[in-house]
């Protein structure tokens, strides 16, 4: 086995021990079998270079932009008045491009999906929410209308993707729109 490899294998055993994923006497005798008990500057290969930290690195990365990308949309939906069909249209690329993402299998290796399925309802309802201020200020019924639209479509999603929190979602939000329909009428 060449040394490149030795180093990846090491790493990757020492990021083990370090997050505990196997117990450290495991780790020792691991690290022992591929260094071949000889000390080949085992102390020169680190944790961090292993393949793991790189991918959580990059997950993480993806994460803060992900919430970056939703929080700005949403904010810039609710508080833009002026050009607001350009904040809308980019909104909606956006979203759409968060949907290709999501149908992506490289984004349902890596974890994400969940975060992209938040992002995109919050962007949907924020959405939503500007061309109700745009077209129909005032008209508290097609309000209820599109809230209950935007529940009923994290519902249908959460049973059709079998996502437990779009589902909850979905019911809460339906109930809380009808509770608000009992009330005020």
């Amino acid at each position: 086995m060449d040394n490149e490899r030795k180093h990846i294998i090491i790493s990757e055993i020492k990021y083990w021990k370090q997050s505990k994923l196997l117990p450290d006497h495991y780790c020792d005798f691991l690290i022992a079998l591929y260094s071949r008990g000889e000390e080949m500057n085992i102390e020169d290969v680190k944790a961090t270079m292993s393949v793991l930290s790189d991918t959580k690195r990059k997950l993480n990365k993806t994460i803060m932009y992900l919430i970056l990308l939703a929080t700005f949309c949403t904010v810039s939906l609710l508080v833009i008045d002026n050009y607001s069909a350009v904040v809308l249209g980019i909104s909606a690329f956006v979203l759409l491009s968060l949907v290709v993402y999501a149908l992506r299998p490289a984004a349902k290796k890596s974890g994400v999906i969940p975060l992209v399925n938040i992002a995109g309802a919050f962007i949907l309802l924020a959405m939503s929410l500007r061309f109700w201020i745009m077209y129909f200020g005032g008209q508290v019924t097609v309000l209820i209308a599109l809230l209950f639209i935007n529940c009923a479509l994290w519902l249908i999603m959460g049973k059709y993707l079998d996502i437990i929190y779009l589902k909850i979602s979905g019911v809460v939000g339906i109930l809380l729109v009808v509770g608000f329909v009992v009330v005020q009428f």
